[in-house]
């Protein structure tokens, strides 16, 4: 027992001296314990279960209870429990008559001092026997738990024993053991093998080759692994071998006929990829989706010979589902084939439709080989049995779908749909890379368009001369079928058809209500317009001059604050909003132009009696035509850079490097959301500039501007390694602003600190001075130079340190900000000094 849990001793005896004599031999040898005295039957039997005693030291003969019969006792309660008979004179024949009962030790009571010797070693004894017992019962459960794992185990496994000859030479073995695994994977019984020599079962040859695999293995001790074939079941199996004592090996093995099938499947695949890879090289070439759409068709028509195939492309615009190619066998001419094309054309045209519809709605493949009971199926052809029906998407963005229809049923397998899945997604790669491709043409064409109309406008001489430019270049550039101008006049409020073009060119001079339909709706607000049903939409009237296109585009003319006319442009197919946006430039543009006009024409009119008053008007016009051209050569000379990117990478899309397309479309991409980053802030600056006096001022309260632009920002400048502050000023007074606006110029101040900052502070303040707020926004950033001060909110300029960087911009967002807060009545501040950094303060009125 440990020094830290005393020794509970039950004394059995009848006379107390003799216990605490007991006690006290027990005490002088330093044991820790506890005791408890009986001298009756009841009382010991009571102490063994209230008491529980560790070891029993009884007297042998008592009046009322002896010895033996505690003995009996105790070892009918606990039989390992030590017991220790004490008693004054003990012969020889008594003694060995107690031991034999199953008393652990005696000690006579004139010799007390053996007695702490006694318990010592009976306790001793105890603890080494319940050790042995833990240790012979863990043996049998490893013994058991083992004979169980190999009985059950999953895998083959066998135990076998060398045979000798006379000289230690291997000639046989003997196996001695298999589990179940083993008799059900070689398909015997342990009774046909257990015992048996291997050279009563297998031939010499074989017999041969497994001694010197095993025999090497059973001597030496060393691990080997090996194959086998079983050609009675026609399997394949890989084990290792051990040996788990001299002379002895054991063997496990598993299955692998799937692996070894899986296999050769794998070399099958190995076939395909190089196809396909053939193939995805010359899908990437291709910049055209409809020679795309039929190279998808030749490929699958080599491999596989189905009833018919098509590849569809996804227009989220519409919501339509374009025929890029189809083939299918039998047909004889092009009338058949005509034929053909337009059932698939009217029968899918839309997302939901039949399952090619459904796999693009729920971006999921579809593999059936019993079409006719599946109620998505919408019937492309008689008997057909089978259908395959795989989208095609760039990452989770679904552009089209491959649909795959047989007559025989269930035609289709899992390395169909593999083969067909991933051609799809070569085919979705090559699609994306032809509509890049179409996206940076279309956005170079309008930039090309808009300089176009600058140029033809500014040639025409007169009011008149330009209004069949302005329809005449609108109807070309958007694809129109139809497009008008319509202009209000002044004296009678109607809205006037001054040009029509295409199947509007009949409605020259017809006059319009000033309410009502598209016109009236933005002629009343003076925003532009985009009818996506125009059979269902609400602000047509029934009467409406353009309710004959389904797809209406519309834009106002706006001159000094006022809404003067509307140009309209209508084709069968819908409007998006990127081509609003053009409209919308255009309309701007032709508005400034008629402007001109009519001032130049005004002029004319009355140069003998407002000579002066003309000419300070000619000089302000002069003026704003210099701005104008000025701004047309710096957009065109900023404008040059990412076109002539945008011209070199389409080239090398086109004639460069396959393996380097991904590297050009990367570029295309960037190139063309530096175009479209540059024409919305071109074309916001434009909007500030129209809206300038139709700016809605508000009272607002300047700090929650700031806060919430700081808010916003923190996640840019944490990204940059920046520690962006706020810091407001107490009762700040409230300021009349367009919210909108003058959060935008905060953000463009903040953005750019946090922008040209490598390491250190963004600090953003707000003040109050002389009857001024102002915004501070300091920076550790790179500083500007003195030379570049001056020049730092003109359009489209960027100082030389920053311009030799490699940090983005377009030089636009200072003179954004200038634009904005001059509409508020305020000013700019700025004070730099390179590599220490900047401070701009924005000033504005109070209330």
């Amino acid at each position: 027992m440990s020094d830290e849990q005393p020794i509970r001793i039950l004394f059995v005896e009848d006379v107390p001296q003799d216990a605490e004599l007991a006690e006290h031999a027990l005490s002088k040898e330093s044991l820790v314990f506890i005791s408890t005295c009986v001298e009756t039957r009841e009382g010991f039997l009571a102490a063994l279960t209230t008491f529980q005693p560790d070891l029993i030291v009884s007297d042998y003969s008592m009046p009322q209870f002896d010895g033996l019969q505690a003995l009996r006792l105790s070892l009918e309660n606990d039989a390992a429990r030590p017991f220790i008979v004490l008693t004054g004179s003990l012969n020889e024949e008594t003694a060995v008559a107690c031991i034999k009962a199953g008393a652990t030790d005696y000690v006579l009571k004139d010799r007390l001092a053996r007695l702490p010797f006694a318990v010592k070693e009976a306790l001793e004894q105890r603890q080494t026997r319940q050790a042995r017992e833990a240790a012979e019962q863990a043996l049998r459960e490893s013994r058991e738990k083992y004979r169980r794992l190999f009985a059950e185990m999953m895998t083959g496994a066998a135990l076998h024993e060398m045979v000798c000859d006379a000289d230690g030479r291997v000639v046989d073995y003997i196996t001695l053991e298999v589990n179940h695994a083993f008799e059900s994977m070689l398909n015997v019984t342990s009774e046909q093998i257990v015992g048996v020599k291997a050279s009563a079962v297998l031939p010499p040859a074989e017999l041969a080759h497994w001694l010197e695999i095993f025999g090497l293995v059973a001597l030496t001790g060393k691990s080997a692994r090996y194959e086998m074939y079983s050609p009675l079941n026609r399997k394949y199996f890989e084990g290792s071998a051990y040996c788990p004592a001299p002379g002895q090996f054991a063997v496990t093995f598993a299955d692998v006929t799937e692996r070894k099938r899986a296999e050769d499947a794998l070399r099958q695949r190995v076939t395909e990829l190089e196809l396909l890879y053939e193939n995805g090289v010359a899908l990437r070439q291709l910049l055209s989706p409809r020679e795309i759409g039929q190279k998808i068709i030749d490929l699958l028509a080599q491999k596989l010979a189905w009833h018919h195939t098509t590849v569809r492309l996804y227009h989220p615009h519409g919501e339509t589902l374009e025929l890029l190619a189809f083939d299918q066998t039998g047909l004889e001419d092009e009338a058949e084939r005509r034929a053909v094309e337009e059932r698939f054309k009217t029968l899918i045209a839309r997302p939901g439709q039949g399952l090619s519809g459904w796999a693009v709605q729920h971006g999921q493949i579809i593999r059936s080989g019993d079409l006719a009971h599946d109620p998505r199926y919408v019937e492309t052809g008689p008997d057909l049995q089978s259908g395959l029906y795989v989208p095609m998407k760039v990452g989770e963005r679904v552009i089209g779908v491959i649909s795959v229809e047989d007559q025989r049923p269930a035609a289709f397998s899992e390395a169909d749909e593999r083969l067909t899945a991933t051609l799809a997604a070569q085919a979705a790669s090559a699609l994306e890379n032809a509509r890049l491709f179409d996206e940076i043409r279309q956005r170079l064409t309008e930039m090309e368009a808009l300089h176009t109309i600058s140029a033809a406008l500014r040639a025409a001489p007169s009011h008149a001369e330009m209004l069949p430019v302005i329809v005449h270049l609108s109807f070309n550039v958007l694809k129109a079928a139809g497009a008008a101008l319509v202009m209000r006049e002044s004296a009678t409020g109607e809205a006037i058809v001054v040009f029509g073009q295409g199947v509007w060119d009949d409605r020259t001079g017809t006059r319009l209500p000033p309410e009502g339909g598209i016109g009236g709706y933005v002629f009343a607000s003076g925003r532009t317009y985009l009818s996506h049903d125009v059979e269902h939409d609400s602000r047509l009237a029934v009467a409406d001059r353009w309710a004959d296109l389904p797809g209406i585009a519309a834009a106002p003319l706006i001159t000094q604050e006022q809404i003067v006319g509307a140009l309209i442009v209508g084709r069968a197919t819908d409007f998006s909003g990127e081509e609003g946006r053009l409209l919308a430039a255009i309309a701007d543009i032709a508005a400034n132009a008629l402007q001109r006009a009519e001032v130049l024409k005004t002029l004319e009119q009355r140069v003998a009696d407002r000579t002066r008053e003309l000419a300070a008007a000619n000089e302000r016009l002069q003026e704003l035509d210099r701005l104008k051209s000025k701004f047309v050569s710096d957009v065109s000379h900023e404008l040059r850079t990412p076109v002539t990117s945008l011209s070199l990478y389409v080239d090398l899309l086109e004639h460069g490097k396959p393996e380097k397309h991904s590297y050009y479309v990367a570029q295309l991409r960037q190139q063309t959301d530096r175009l479209r980053t540059m024409i919305n802030e071109i074309l916001d600056l434009a909007r500030l500039e129209r809206d300038q006096h139709e700016v809605s001022l508000t009272p607002i309260d300047l700090n929650s501007i700031v806060e919430h632009v700081v808010a916003t920002q923190q996640a840019a400048s944490t990204a940059a390694g920046l520690q962006l502050t706020c810091e407001v000023a107490e009762q700040m007074p409230l300021v009349l602003a367009q919210p909108e606006q003058l959060s935008r110029a905060v953000t463009n101040v903040v953005a750019n600190a946090v922008k040209y900052t490598r390491s250190g502070t963004v600090q953003v303040k707000t003040e109050i001075t002389d009857g001024r707020v102002g915004i501070s926004v300091t920076d550790t950033g790179i500083g500007i130079a003195p030379e570049d001060v001056p020049h730092l909110f003109e359009r489209f300029y960027r100082g030389k340190q920053v311009a030799q960087s490699a940090i983005p911009g377009t030089g636009l967002g200072l003179a954004i900000v200038k634009e904005i807060v001059e509409a508020h009545g305020g000013t700019v501040e700025v004070e730099s000094q390179l590599d220490v950094g900047s401070t701009f303060r924005l000033w504005l009125p109070t209330m």
